[in-house]
């Protein structure tokens, strides 16, 4: 009867590993999966900086549109709100992300370093001094840090 177990569990042992080859994943483990919304959002920066900057754009307001609530599309969004000039846009885009950004180390804490400068830019220095304090409050690197304190100075002798 001992002998008959041997084959037996040998047989099942094959047939159990056979399965678990055919079941585990086939990618790579390195290989990241990246969400449509990530896709979406690279393929429209890829446009924006290529020869058809408005189509890209308008996909990333669709997106933001259809989620409003994703960070990556606002913070696009505002900074190419900067760069076209647009500051209230760029403004609304980057209390967006500021909103949306409550992680304990954000993601974006340029964001309120974007918003100061903005409102500073738009003589607004109650709000660009209350925008730069809260960045300081995260604890930016050293160059940013530096930087923000002057511009905090440099706003409180205004």
């Amino acid at each position: 009867m001992l002998k008959q177990k041997g084959p037996i569990l040998l047989v099942v042992g094959v047939i159990l590993l056979t399965v678990l080859l055919f079941l585990i994943p086939r990618t790579p483990p390195n290989e990241i999966e990246i969400s449509e919304s990530e896709e979406t959002i690279n393929k429209a920066l890829v446009l924006v900086r290529g020869e058809a900057p408005m189509q890209g754009i308008l996909m990333l307001r669709e997106l933001a549109e259809k989620e409003p609530d994703n960070i990556d599309a606002q913070w696009h969004l505002g900074v190419l709100s900067v760069e076209s000039r647009q500051f209230e846009k760029a403004i609304e885009r980057f209390e967006n992300v500021c909103t949306l950004d409550k992680a304990d180390e954000p993601k974006y804490k340029e964001a309120y370093f974007y918003l100061g400068n903005l409102y500073a830019n738009l003589s607004r220095n109650e709000k660009a001094i209350d925008s730069f304090e809260r960045l300081l409050k995260l604890n930016p690197d050293e160059e940013l840090r530096s930087e923000t304190e002057g511009l905090i100075k440099q706003l409180n002798n205004d």
